[in-house]
Order: C-alpha cells, then sequence, then structure tokens
C-alpha cells in the first residue's frame, strides 16, 4: 500500500487544529471531564468548581473576577440543578443560576454577555451522555411544573456578599 504524504500531513494538521480548538477546557490541565462516568466530576479542592471548569475560568477571567466569581457559581448551580432530585432542589438550583446572572447585571454587563459566557461554561460542564440527560430532565421538570422565576429586589443584592468583598 503507497501513501501519499502530501494527504497524510493535511489530514494530521486538520486533525490537530481541530482538537485543539473543540477541548479549550483541557488546555492547561490535564483531566479530561469527557470521560467522567458521573455528574460532578472532579473537585480536588473540593469548592464545587469541576478542576477542568477551574482551570478554564482562572486562566479565561483571571482579570475580571466578577465573572469569574459568577461563573464559578454558575458552575457550582448547574451542577446542583442536574444532582437535583425533587422539584424544590431544582427550583433552588435554577435561582442561583439566575442570581448569579442578576449578580453579572448589577456590576454592568449585559443579559446578552452573561448569556455569551455562562454558555460556553454550560458547553464545557454539560458534556457527557449523563449530564445531557440530567440537565434536560431538570430543566424539562421546571418547565412542566410552570415555576417562573423573576426578579424581586436589585440586581446587586443577588450577589454573594462575601464574593463582592474579596473583588
Amino acid at each position: 500500500m503507497k501513501f501519499n504524504s502530501k494527504v497524510v500531513s493535511i489530514v494530521v494538521g486538520l486533525a490537530f487544529a481541530l482538537s485543539s480548538s473543540l477541548a479549550p477546557a483541557t488546555a492547561g490541565s490535564s483531566y479530561d471531564s469527557s470521560f467522567d462516568k458521573g455528574i460532578s466530576g472532579v473537585d480536588k479542592d473540593e469548592d464545587g468548581v469541576r478542576d477542568d471548569i477551574q482551570a478554564y475560568l482562572n486562566t479565561r477571567y483571571s482579570g475580571y473576577p466578577i465573572l469569574r466569581g459568577e461563573m464559578g457559581r454558575y458552575s457550582v448551580a448547574l451542577v446542583q440543578l442536574m444532582l437535583a432530585k425533587t422539584v424544590t432542589e431544582m427550583m433552588d438550583a435554577a435561582k442561583i443560576l439566575d442570581a448569579s446572572k442578576y449578580c453579572a447585571i448589577g456590576w454592568g454587563y449585559s443579559e446578552e454577555e452573561f448569556i455569551q459566557h455562562s454558555s460556553h461554561i454550560y458547553t464545557m460542564q454539560v458534556n457527557t451522555r449523563k449530564r445531557m440527560l440530567a440537565a434536560a430532565k431538570a430543566e424539562r421538570t421546571i418547565v412542566s411544573f410552570q415555576k417562573v422565576q423573576s426578579r424581586t429586589k436589585q440586581y446587586i443584592s443577588y450577589c454573594e456578599k462575601e464574593k463582592t468583598a474579596q473583588n
């Protein structure tokens, strides 16, 4: 069998470019959460944020402590949502998801900016079949119970006090 070296180098180059653009979460980290069997994943420092997400947040938001904090809180709430067993637990997690958005808005970020950033975290966080099913189930449950979240106070009051003081 004869190989055409030009074709092989193009294919290898393309595969490398695709793989590096598809896996930004593992940059600087050896942990690949796409092989996890459970929902939570590896969290060695037990702060509630999965290690690959934490590495991404520390790199991507190093100069943006408010967004880093709120994306971390969003990530923790997303895990709580996927692990929730009752409607009350799902609603509590959904309130935290909303609170992280409201806090970011309170600090001057637009809703569109928050959605852009949180969508990326969601994609990184919900990256296995088990996580996708758990997130879909929780989201369907919230919708089926027609529990509508609404803001009841000033945006900035949704921020966690100790996190705001550190920033």
